[in-house]
This record gives C-alpha cells, sequence and structure tokens, in this order.
C-alpha cells in the first residue's frame, strides 16, 4: 500500500525513526567510548586517577597542538606524494631530488618538534606517575607517525613490563 501524501510519509518515517532510535542509540554505546578522545575515556581517566582541572588542561594542550599537528600531517603527505610522484615519473635529476628530499625531511622534522612540544604541555600537566602509567593507559597518546613512546632502543618503557629486544628490518 502506498500513498502520495507526504504529511504521512514524514509521519511514517519519523515514527520509524524514533522506533529505531533507543537500539541505535544502544548499539553504539560501548564503541561511543572508543570514538572519545584518549582523555575523554573513562577507563583512561580512571587508570590515571585525574582530576577535572588535569583533564581540563589536556583538552586545552590537545585543542591547541591538535589542528597544528593535523595540518602537518597533510604537510608530510603532500611531500611524500610529491617526492614518490617524481620517482614514478622516471629520471630525477639529483637536484630536483635533493629539493623534494628536503622537503619531506622538513615536513617529518617539522612533525617531529611539534609532536615534542605537545609531549612536553602534556608532561606538564601529568604528575610522575600518571606520565609513567600514559604509554598503557592511552598508547595513542604519545604516538609520532606510527611509533609509540612504549618501545625505545628495544625497551618497554611502561612499569611492570620485560624489556624486549629491537625488531631486526
Amino acid at each position: 500500500m502506498t500513498t502520495s501524501n507526504p504529511r504521512f510519509r514524514i509521519l511514517f518515517a519519523t515514527a520509524v525513526t524514533v522506533a529505531l532510535l533507543p537500539g541505535l542509540a544502544a548499539a553504539a554505546g560501548p564503541d561511543a567510548e572508543k570514538n572519545k578522545s584518549w582523555y575523554e575515556q573513562e577507563a583512561v581517566q580512571q587508570a590515571l586517577e585525574l582530576t577535572t582541572d588535569q583533564v581540563k588542561g589536556i583538552t586545552e594542550v590537545e585543542a591547541s597542538f591538535g589542528p597544528r599537528l593535523a595540518a602537518m600531517n597533510q604537510e608530510k603527505r603532500r611531500a611524500h606524494r610529491a617526492l614518490i610522484t617524481a620517482l614514478d615519473a622516471g629520471e630525477l635529476p639529483k637536484q630536483e631530488f635533493e629539493t623534494k628530499r628536503a622537503q619531506l625531511e622538513a615536513a617529518y622534522g617539522s612533525h617531529a618538534a611539534l609532536t615534542g612540544d605537545r609531549w612536553l604541555a602534556l608532561r606538564k600537566v601529568l604528575t610522575k606517575d600518571q606520565w609513567r602509567k600514559l604509554p598503557e593507559a592511552a598508547p595513542q597518546a604519545l604516538t609520532l607517525g606510527f611509533l609509540g613512546v612504549a618501545k625505545r632502543g628495544g625497551v618497554f618503557m611502561g612499569p611492570g613490563h620485560p624489556k624486549t629486544a629491537p625488531k631486526s628490518n
């Protein structure tokens, strides 16, 4: 049975939406916590025993650094694509290669420097014990590209974990 009455269609769509909404909200409940930023997750806040002021401080750090780091990620991708595209095109003159490589190195270096500044700002908000627990509680908080701070020189930096050998390439 179909109807051409627009009011009926709107009413029907609204009724279906209202009927499905609680189920969708319940299904999204467990995943909703995963979609929050690392410092907004209740499990992280409890593991680190963050105070309200610390959560506010971390929020300010992330709001300050987040957009700049995102822009730097875009610059890294542009520099990477430019070098790969130039190499894909065929024989690349040495000077052009050096220029593009320098741009890539600068993009990665700038990103690493700003990430270090972000870590310093986070360290000022957290206590020594909270900082040491951070790699376990929120590993994504201290990443630099694909590198995590949990391993440095092949040694796991978090408390209570065995030392590991560096992976060979």
